[in-house]
């Protein structure tokens, strides 16, 4: 099975399956943010089509099986993030439904600042990576996150970091497998009760 796995960088032409995948890595905080999936998806998909923003194909590494888009990684330094962020966030707004502007505006931003840590410096940090339902127990995500870690390896970053939700204990022992350990949590009972966001755990694989 594995000599059927192609890993490649991300392309525009990939907008839907990779939205998709992007939702499912981080569903608790994207409905948060854009009230459901059906939205998110659609939003996610515009802005992985543009060459800058937080969630564009540029950032991205996808994982093609049997001609389908089963897998994605997409990920970046503290430096590389920071000069997405004027731009991320009007693209972001631009292309959400006006209907949720104000809650993006006034709601989103101030609650995922104290939310999601900030990348530690030169280290590689992953925002996304996913395997689509269907072919999970078939080695794309261990493939996947083996080419993530070697990548981040060649271009001189001294770790991966991650973070993940503390409800996803088969993801964190899946990390764990890998060489990723824990170090430290963020949120709270009051985010998970108000917004439905578990906490966070922050994990990092030394290279």
């Amino acid at each position: 099975m594995e000599n059927n796995i192609i890993i490649k960088p991300g392309s525009s032409s990939f907008s839907s399956a990779a939205a998709k995948l992007i939702y499912e890595s981080s569903h608790e905080l994207l409905n948060f943010m854009f009230k459901d999936q059906e939205t998110a998806e659609k939003v996610l998909a515009k802005l992985y089509r543009k060459n800058k923003g937080h969630f564009s194909n540029v950032f991205s590494t996808v994982v093609e099986m049997e001609g389908e888009i089963v897998g994605l990684e997409l990920g970046y330094d503290k430096g590389q993030l920071a000069k997405q962020d004027l731009i991320g966030s009007i693209s972001l707004l631009l292309n959400s439904p006006f209907s949720i502007w104000w809650h993006l505006i006034a709601k989103t931003g101030r609650i995922i600042d104290g939310y999601v840590p900030k990348p530690s410096d030169r280290i590689y940090y992953i925002n996304n990576i996913a395997v689509s339902d269907r072919c999970r127990g078939k080695g794309v995500g261990k493939k996947l996150l083996e080419y993530t870690i070697e990548k981040a390896k060649n271009n001189g970053y001294s770790a991966v970091e991650l973070d993940v939700t503390s409800v996803n204990e088969n993801a964190i022992g899946f990390y764990k497998k890998h060489g990723f350990v824990e170090v430290s949590k963020s949120g709270s009972q009051e985010l998970m009760t108000k917004y439905g966001l578990p906490p966070l755990i922050r994990m990092v694989h030394k290279l």
